[in-house]
């Protein structure tokens, strides 16, 4: 046993970089995922809040995550329409009923089928190009068999459930 540790002997280049994904990105599909965090949080301009989820893939073994935000409040009320309806999806796949916001752990632990496509990342934020990402278009109870018809998330003007991102809501 040596006292001595040579980081040169292990590292490689790329091994630590910044900017670098540090996950991969699911294939469009449905998957089994458990919600492993929920919480509220207030818009970085302070002028409203949201419900920000954790969803973490139980099928195989992949433990990838994606994560959703649900706009509660918001200046922007299509803003507040279009999170409010993913939020009912979620719920209603989920068997739930009205559920009490100051309590946003109740949604952990439990599975849902989600059904999940790559949004494609467009413009920039900070100066930085903005990353392909998952998003969840559409919740099933997880005991439904695929065939059954799925609760939407995404019944705002202009989804089809084709996984293109065609809402012009701005987020």
């Amino acid at each position: 046993m040596t006292d001595m540790f040579n980081p040169d002997e292990y590292y490689e280049k790329g091994d630590n970089d910044f900017g670098k994904p540090r996950y991969s990105l699911l294939e469009n599909g449905v998957y089994l995922m458990i919600i492993t965090q929920a919480e509220m949080k207030t818009t970085n301009a302070g002028d409203g809040t949201y419900l920000k989820m954790t969803f973490q893939v139980c099928d195989g073994t992949s433990k990838t995550c994606t994560f959703q935000n649900f706009h509660i409040s918001n200046p922007s009320s299509k803003c507040v329409a279009y999170g409010h309806k993913k939020l009912a999806g979620l719920t209603k796949a989920l068997g739930l009923a009205k559920i009490d916001l100051k309590n946003p752990k109740v949604f952990e632990g439990h599975k849902v089928l989600c059904e999940v496509y790559i949004k494609k990342g467009e413009g920039e934020y900070n100066g930085k190009p903005n990353k392909d990402t998952n998003e969840i278009s559409a919740y099933q109870n997880k005991d439904a068999k695929h065939s059954e018809a799925s609760v939407t998330a995404n019944e705002a003007p202009g989804k089809s459930g084709n996984f293109e991102d065609v809402d012009n809501i701005p987020f």
